[in-house]
């Protein structure tokens, strides 16, 4: 079903505890970014929207979730945070030199989303320490055994 989606889309994922990651959709191919450091969202979320604005053609519209990024490069929305600033300066300048146009789509209709959150579950799934595996039957029932019986 996602694949007959055409359009460029981006999303960004900020810091889970395990990684942070961008994913960028274009007609149907995907290409994701996989940080194991920690990163804000609003930092994935530009990071997503300036690969997506190198990979456009000119005059093309790329699609994000992201409100915030949405109108700080379209509505002229004050850039605070001193790492979007810079971040930020290179969208901007992505923009104009290619006359691109960035607009907002709801979660639901953002493919890119779709793709990133079911990439990081796989991800954060197989970098998840294993809390039992390694213990014996004897240590597991001592583990989770508890004092509480109800009477």
């Amino acid at each position: 079903m996602e694949e007959k989606i055409i359009g460029i889309f981006s999303d960004g994922s900020g810091w889970n505890g395990t990684t942070a990651a961008y994913c960028v959709w274009i007609n149907g191919k995907k290409e994701v970014k996989v940080f194991y450091e920690i990163r804000s969202a609003g930092e994935m979320e530009y990071l997503g929207m300036i690969k997506a604005m190198q990979l456009a053609n000119p005059g093309q519209k790329i699609h994000t979730d992201s409100k915030m990024v949405e109108g700080q490069l379209m509505k002229g929305w004050k850039v605070r945070n001193e790492k979007l600033k810079y971040l930020s300066r290179i969208a901007w300048g992505l923009l104009v030199e290619k006359n691109l146009e960035v607009v907002w789509v709801s979660r639901k209709k953002n493919p890119a989303g779709w793709y990133l959150e079911k990439r990081l579950k796989k991800i954060n799934l197989a970098h998840q320490p294993s809390n039992h595996n390694h213990l014996t039957k004897e240590e597991k029932k001592k583990k989770y055994a508890t004092n509480y019986h109800p009477r």
